[in-house]
């Protein structure tokens, strides 16, 4: 799997545990924040064209190559 699909993966494996941390009363603003700053880095990865996940996924062993 190349590095942009792993980054849009990562982002929406994040998305997903905030909605379901959302859910749960005792960590709900935890789970709704995660997902707004998730939400967040969608957009600006769509306007300026740059992914922060995918520079970090690079630098990963398994993204190398």
């Amino acid at each position: 799997m190349n590095v942009r699909r792993q980054a849009l993966v990562a982002n929406g494996l994040l998305t997903l545990a905030g909605g379901l941390l959302a859910q749960i009363p005792a960590v709900s603003g935890a789970g709704l924040v995660l997902s707004v700053l998730m939400g967040c880095s969608l957009i600006f990865s769509g306007v300026a064209d740059y992914c922060g996940w995918e520079r970090i996924l690079r630098g990963l062993p398994w993204g190398r190559g």
